[in-house]
């Protein structure tokens, strides 16, 4: 695994951390961080009623969206990392856990994949204390980027 600081739509296959809050409308609660600006960047694409028809059909967990266009028509696939239950809930590391050994199940999808820190932010996590966890499950593996907002 790597980790970098810059901005992830800098990339063209990214995993946004998500939770499992389907709204009535059958979107996925995309309220704060890479999703909310996921949700944003591809707004008439759609991508929060795919994410929340996903997780109504298959639960929780890391799931292809699909490829989608932003405004300039770059291409991006992206791909879901739920790190909570709930959106009001504070990110679970036993979820992490679970979704970080589905993303590496994945691992022959793509070459490369970028991915915010899971949990840290507005998951109230710390990276000292999750990247020791996801080093055991993606191990040396440069596939798995992570990525840290630039200063």
């Amino acid at each position: 695994m790597t980790e970098l600081k810059d901005n992830i739509w800098n990339y063209r296959t990214v995993a946004i951390t998500t939770n499992g809050s389907v709204k009535r409308d059958g979107r996925l609660v995309m309220g704060r961080g890479v999703a909310l600006q996921a949700k944003l960047k591809f707004r008439k694409s759609g991508l929060d009623l795919k994410a929340g028809q996903m997780v109504r059909e298959h639960g929780n967990n890391v799931h292809f969206l699909g490829v989608f266009h932003d405004k300039k028509g770059r291409q991006y696939g992206i791909y879901t990392f739920p790190v909570k239950h709930r959106w009001y809930e504070k990110a679970d590391i036993n979820l992490i856990k679970r979704s970080a050994k589905q993303l590496y199940g994945l691992r022959y999808q793509f070459s490369r994949i970028f991915i915010p820190r899971p949990g840290c932010g507005n998951g109230g996590l710390r990276w000292e204390e999750l990247k020791p966890v996801l080093g055991e499950i993606f191990g040396d593996d440069t596939k798995f980027v992570f990525v840290t907002k630039e200063d």
